[in-house]
């Protein structure tokens, strides 16, 4: 890095979504907690702790690269350029599936209301999704921002014909 290098403060909706982030790792370890002290044997019972398990590390991955990319210093050219984790088309997308398995699991314990237990089990599935739900539509947000911002940013690229008739783009001036 140069003498240049300065460090880049986070916009308030990427913080937003390390909140949300973190209340989501809070739920899915309670979740880790309850659903294994029951014994029960419908499919929610089997997928509810593997759905908070694949939760975990998606959440504390996107927490750990958000800081590394905070604590990073950036020249004044890469400014422009930078993209936030949480505007990753990969975050969206695994942010948007989780929501779906979590909402698919709730909706297991909807229709099972008068079983034993599955009135917490429907809370706590319910307020996982709620915040994974949460974080889907910020990151979605973060991402279709990030993309009108690229979209409103002059091109400098050239395209012409060289010598052998074969299309290449220069950058311009």
């Amino acid at each position: 890095m140069s003498d240049r290098a300065i460090a880049v403060i986070e916009p308030t909706r990427t913080r937003k979504i390390q909140i949300a982030l973190a209340c989501s790792i809070v739920a899915s370890l309670l979740v880790i907690r309850v659903f294994p002290s029951t014994d029960d044997p419908s499919p929610a019972g089997v997928i509810g702790p593997f759905i908070a398990l694949l939760t975990l590390p998606h959440h504390l991955t996107i927490i750990v690269l958000a800081f590394r990319q905070r604590r990073r210093l950036y020249t004044p050219e890469e400014i422009p350029h930078l993209v936030p984790v949480t505007a990753k088309a990969a975050v969206v997308l695994t942010s948007w599936l989780l929501c779906c398995a979590w909402a698919i699991l709730s909706m297991f314990y909807l229709m099972d209301l008068g079983a034993p237990r599955h009135k917490t089990l429907f809370f706590l599935s319910s307020l996982e999704g709620f915040f994974v739900f949460m974080i889907s539509a910020l990151t979605s947000q973060d991402r279709l921002d990030l993309l009108a911002r690229q979209d409103a940013q002059p091109t400098s690229l050239m395209f012409m014909v060289d010598e052998n008739g074969e299309a290449v783009a220069m950058e311009g001036p």
